[in-house]
């Protein structure tokens, strides 16, 4: 089972205690399971300009190391010049650049409702993110406006079939046991089968 997650699950799951850790390890061996990310997860532990959020993406990806447990890093579904790596992202068609232009006006509608404006950046980046995420089984993310949009997105007849498949995206409040409970019950039925 391939489950991709966002940054702010991965930075949720950074307070998870030894124990819970060891026990995620276990369940990701046992179903032969694997954790996904993107470059654009990986590269947000590497110096911007916010140095506090650098610090914590750091340490969620050191703490999952320091666990024996990967985190993959993917190729996007798409490019956007300034924000891709080349050889880390794919070239997108005029599909992949209509469901781009959908997604961002849903999460800039998002945000402002929550009185948020974040820097087109991050919009641009949450659509990389999210765009990537439908070749994965499971989308955890613990990002409220990114899964209400790409939900949205989703649920176009069009989308999909633009997509060929789309994984289960899950909203799990960024709290590290919570994150770690759905993990589980995702896992367990896994290994029910």
């Amino acid at each position: 089972m391939k489950i991709y997650l966002d940054t702010c699950t991965i930075n949720a799951l950074t307070g998870l205690d030894n124990k819970e850790f060891d026990l995620l390890r276990s369940m990701l061996e046992k179903t032969n399971s694997r954790l996904y990310a993107s470059h654009i997860q990986v590269d947000e532990r590497y110096p911007k300009n916010n140095p506090d959020f650098e610090k914590k993406c750091e340490k969620a990806f050191r703490r999952f190391v320091e666990h024996g447990i990967e985190i993959k890093p993917e190729a996007t579904k798409a490019a956007v010049y300034g924000i891709s790596k080349y050889g880390l992202s794919k070239y997108s068609d005029k599909d992949i650049e209509k469901i781009r232009t959908e997604l961002m006006v849903e999460l800039e509608k998002c945000n402002k409702e929550k009185g948020n404006y974040p820097p087109i950046e991050n919009i641009i980046k949450d659509f990389l993110i999210a765009v990537t995420s439908a070749d994965y089984d499971y989308f955890i993310t613990s990002d409220d406006c990114l899964y209400r949009s790409w939900r949205r997105i989703l649920e176009k007849n069009e989308t999909k079939d633009i997509l060929g498949r789309a994984s289960t995206i899950l909203y799990v409040r960024p709290v590290p046991t919570e994150i770690l409970n759905q993990m589980t019950r995702i896992l367990e039925s896994r290994s029910s089968m």
